[in-house]
């Protein structure tokens, strides 16, 4: 009998102040809340209930964008995949051959054929993010990743592609920087693509 009464220590004192005694995840580096202003959306893009588990898609309701989910199923949106501009090969976090299903080559623009052509949401304009674009749904906290992982459950070790639109070299979105405070995000979290050989995560939008 005093076995069992005793297991009270262990929930009160061990987990208890482990869990809340860090103040990390407290700050939203790792635990975000989920922003009010996303809205939740089906993969028909029907909009779902603020408390639904699954969604395809976020729409964003302060400036109408619709932003792809990423999964974590081994499919076509997989979070994990890797692509390479004008590159003919998706590589795997493993840097193997993704077959990319329906894609005739797995660059960022194939990928955004291939959300088209299914029809993700009910949308056939997804495209490339501006980095603009991108550094809108930014979230700067204390640490990275500057992005919340609430409403997106990605990948932040490496640059998300953006749309080239100016001569020069490739540019990526890295929310795995430091961002100093003060900083302006979109120039803080810009890189250039030549600096991680022209591999990028993909997260697309649609209007």
């Amino acid at each position: 009998g005093t076995g069992t009464t005793g297991t009270g220590t262990t929930g009160t004192g061990t987990t208890g102040t482990g869990t809340t005694g860090t103040g990390t995840t407290g700050t939203g580096t790792t635990a975000a809340s989920f922003p009010s202003y996303f809205t939740k959306l089906g993969d028909d893009g029907s909009t779902l209930p603020a408390d639904a588990g699954v969604w395809s898609c976020l729409l964003d309701t302060r400036t109408g964008l619709v932003w792809e989910v990423k999964t974590d199923d081994g499919g076509l949106r997989d979070k994990d995949w890797r692509y390479r501009y004008n590159g003919s090969a998706g590589l795997s976090p493993a840097g193997t051959d993704y077959p990319c299903v329906g894609v005739s080559a797995c660059n960022p623009m194939s990928y955004v054929e291939a959300l088209n052509a299914y029809g993700v949401c009910g949308k056939s304009d997804w495209h490339l993010p501006t980095a603009s674009d991108m550094a809108g749904i930014a979230e700067p906290h204390d640490a990275p990743p500057h992005i919340n992982l609430a409403a997106f459950a990605v990948n932040t070790d490496l640059p998300y592609c953006v749309a080239k639109v100016e001569p020069g070299h490739y540019l990526g979105m890295h929310f795995g920087l430091e961002l100093p405070a003060g900083a302006n995000v979109q120039d803080a979290l810009s890189v250039d693509m030549q600096d991680y050989d022209f591999e990028c995560r993909a997260l697309m939008l649609s209007y």
